[in-house]
């Protein structure tokens, strides 16, 4: 039997930040996953300011050098913002927008935590967790124990099977998710350059559909929850495709290569602890319930439960009353308020004709831009402290 510390199941942002804190302190982790790292990963990936300033606090990696290192490998200062075919935005910004290679990004990320003295077990899919004896079990018959376990295992995750009814409402988990297509598109199978990120509304209700660019590809995506949808979203994303006048790749017997993945799309868990158990990131449902950007809160929610569970430790807190103290200061209000906030930006996107929907993403353009990058909250009169509109704990 593996005995430690923490065990965290996934090898994603999540996993690796809660990881990396944990073992610098001092505390014996392990971190399991089912795949083998590097591996691939769909994401748009796009790092806004906020989490790059996340990077340089927790990992000390700035933006030059996550540059430098080719971790970041596009950036652009320009978006755009269309209304189907009709461009309503097209702007350039001093807040850059950065992109990453997820597959690159979770691997430097894993690096990072194993340089800290991380156990790593990779190819091991967690089957079963007991959180009253601390005990997880893998699909090759390992058995592991651990004071704490961290659940950082996605959307789907096992961890969270464990928690009772009373924190996680399964037919509310379930009818807040949202589905995704993504393609990646080599650059020289282009007939024009893509040099800056394009959300594109109408072609999916509440959601969006994107372009973003990367070095060698773009990545052209489609996502909406999946309640408000009743057309096929393979449909959804080929009406898209079509309207971008772009092909999309196909394998050797001519299907296409779509990648399919779902999303918390406001399925936030205001209780993930149970025991000494802690979920992180998409396990806890913690993505942006209006634009679905989750790798900001799979960082910021491990970096809280990580400092919970040192607390815990240092001073015998009790684990669950630290950690969602943490939770409701730095991550849950703006979840909530941007659940709140979606049913009026896609209920007037949905309702409103087309010349006031203009009217309305001109509006709301630049507070959306602070607010993705974290100069404001979801809230109609910024708070910017310390130049961000929340500070670290």
């Amino acid at each position: 039997m593996n005995a430690f510390d923490v065990i965290i199941a996934g090898c994603g942002p999540a996993g690796a930040t809660a990881g990396f804190i944990l073992a610098r302190q001092g505390l014996s982790t392990a971190m399991i996953d089912q795949h083998c790292f590097p591996r691939p990963k769909l994401c748009g990936g796009l790092l806004p300011l906020k989490t790059t300033e996340l990077l340089h606090r927790v990992f000390e990696e700035r933006i030059d050098t996550l540059a430098e290192k080719g971790i970041i490998n596009y950036t652009s200062h320009g978006y755009q913002i269309y209304l189907l075919k009709d461009l309503l935005v097209n702007k350039t910004t001093d807040l850059p927008f950065s992109f990453v290679d997820r597959s690159d990004y979770d691997q430097f990320l894993l690096e990072k935590a194993r340089s800290q003295g991380v156990a790593l077990f990779q190819d091991e899919r967690v089957t079963a967790v007991d959180p009253v004896e601390g005990d997880l079990w893998t699909s090759t018959g390992k058995r592991f124990k651990a004071r704490f376990i961290i659940g950082a295992d996605g959307i789907n995750s096992v961890v969270r099977r464990c928690f009772p009814e009373d924190k996680v409402k399964r037919k509310t988990w379930s009818a807040n998710k949202a589905a995704a297509l993504e393609v990646y598109i080599p650059r020289s199978c282009l007939q024009r350059n893509i040099d800056q990120p394009q959300v594109h509304l109408g072609y999916v209700d509440w959601g969006y559909a994107w372009v973003f660019p990367n070095r060698d590809s773009i990545i052209v995506g489609i996502g909406g929850l999946s309640r408000k949808n009743h057309k096929n979203i393979n449909q959804l994303f080929l009406d898209f495709m079509a309207g971008l006048n772009f092909t999309a790749p196909a394998d050797s017997d001519g299907e296409l290569k779509l990648h399919g993945h779902p999303i918390p799309y406001g399925n936030m868990l205001t209780r993930p602890v149970h025991r000494n158990v802690v979920l992180t990131g998409d396990a806890a449902g913690l993505a942006d319930p209006i634009t679905g950007e989750g790798i900001y809160y799979a960082h910021r929610s491990s970096e809280m439960a990580a400092l919970s569970i040192l607390r815990t430790v240092k001073t015998g807190a009790p684990l669950e009353e630290t950690c969602l103290k943490l939770m409701q200061r730095h991550v849950f209000p703006e979840l909530r308020r941007a659940k709140l906030l979606r049913i009026l930006v896609f209920g007037a996107l949905k309702r409103l004709p087309a010349a006031m929907t203009k009217r309305l993403v001109l509006w709301g353009d630049r507070k959306a831009l602070h607010v993705i990058h974290g100069l404001r909250g979801y809230t109609l009169k910024a708070r910017v402290k310390g130049g961000r509109h929340e500070d670290c704990p």
